[in-house]
């Protein structure tokens, strides 16, 4: 782990005078925060589970406590870790990764279902894939979506990953078609008489 020197910033003025790395970890009002700053140069914190081990791979540590703007923290802030900090773990995308974006979607696209927008967006991006089918950047757009849909669900982070794991079991569990003997332009479904008592 690469970390900085401290640094103590009086205000919020003298924070933002600062140059900083677009994610921070920092301690104000005793407390320690996770910090990101958006596209729009805003900066947003939100406080761990636990401090035991906030940088670990495991555990739901990040939880979005409004999220707070800067203005909204107890000043002074010391900056005790920059980005090089935040790269333990994530080579996955963990807890942590789906806490940090709940709070930047709710802070952005509002809280609530918003069920028809999300599915509204989902099309919108599903059309562009079909006309850049190479894309990974749209790809990866319709995967945010989904998770974002999947806790405004009411999930949390812990029964999102959950769901998948489940998920992939239930279908590598599954009897499949031959692929082989399939068009390429249409769904492969499982089969399902394979599955007793399910339609």
């Amino acid at each position: 782990m690469t970390t900085t020197t401290p640094q103590t910033h009086e205000t919020e003025d003298d924070f933002l005078d600062a140059a900083h790395d677009d994610h921070l970890l920092v301690r104000a009002g005793g407390e320690l925060w996770l910090g990101w700053e958006t596209e729009d140069g805003d900066w947003y914190f939100c406080r761990p589970a636990s401090e035991d081990d906030p940088l670990g791979p495991e555990g739901d540590r990040w939880r979005p406590v409004g999220p707070t703007p800067l203005s909204s923290l107890p000043f002074p802030v010391v900056v005790v870790h920059a980005n090089e900090a935040l790269e333990v773990g994530t080579d996955s995308i963990d807890e942590t990764h789906l806490s940090r974006q709940r709070a930047w979607s709710e802070t952005t696209f509002g809280p609530g279902a918003r069920t028809r927008g999300v599915v509204d967006h989902i099309r919108k991006e599903l059309r562009e894939i079909e006309a850049a089918p190479d894309d990974l950047g749209e790809w990866v757009d319709v995967v945010i979506l989904a998770l974002d849909g999947a806790w405004r669900s009411g999930a949390s982070p812990k029964q999102i990953i959950a769901a998948i794991r489940a998920k992939q079991a239930r279908n590598e569990s599954r009897t499949w078609p031959d692929w082989r003997t399939m068009s390429p332009d249409q769904a492969i479904e499982h089969v399902r008489t394979a599955e007793p008592g399910r339609g």
